[in-house]
């Protein structure tokens, strides 16, 4: 006869997933074409120039016309600077990795697989919105659970996976090997990547 005051107990369970912080914030930038960033930075640099010289010189210039410059050259310089590069801003456990115009969006506890890797030339030419690789050189391959392949580059492979972790990923997907049959991509035997038993 159970003693009073003691019935079931509710289970405990065994290997609670992380719960994922809503305040991790990660954020970097990977120049990928480095000649297109020196290019950039000139043509703003001539813009800038060249147009403050105008403004100050140009007597009957309206007093905006300084600020207007000014204005026009950042937008410049910003917009031009996501075509050289791939940023990775990590904002409520969502990943947004962007190269250019092309953007994805990743939720961290979508991820079955994450890890290094480096990419050959070939992969710039892989069409799909995924690809996020103009250029040969490292960066990260992510598996998502339901199947979507997202490889893009960056020199900071191992803080993003790092992110991801802090964002809520489960520890285990560093553990799963690469999920060949989940991924449809003739070439991905020229990838080198970390295999893992």
């Amino acid at each position: 006869m159970s003693s009073p005051g003691s019935g079931p107990q509710p289970e405990t369970p065994a290997s609670p997933g992380p719960q994922a912080p809503q305040d991790v914030r990660y954020d970097s930038f990977t120049v990928v074409h480095p000649i297109a960033q020196v290019i950039t930075w000139l043509i703003v640099a001539g813009l800038f120039i060249g147009g403050m010289i105008t403004v100050f010189v140009d007597e009957n210039a309206p007093w905006w016309a300084a600020i207007f410059v000014i204005l026009v050259s950042l937008f410049l310089f910003f917009g031009l600077k996501m075509l050289v590069g791939v940023s990775y801003s990590l904002r409520s456990s969502v990943m947004e990795i962007m190269a250019g115009y092309r953007r994805v969006k990743i939720p961290v506890g979508a991820v079955g697989y994450i890890g290094r890797a480096r990419f050959p030339g070939r992969m710039a030419m892989r069409i799909s919105r995924y690809n996020l690789v103009s250029a040969s050189g490292e960066g990260v391959e992510i598996v998502t659970r339901d199947g979507k392949y997202v490889t893009a580059r960056t020199k900071h492979a191992d803080e993003v996976i790092q992110a991801f972790l802090d964002g809520g990923m489960h520890p285990d997907t560093l553990r799963i090997p690469f999920p060949r049959e989940a991924v449809k991509y003739k070439h991905l035997d020229k990838i080198e990547r970390a295999e893992r038993a």
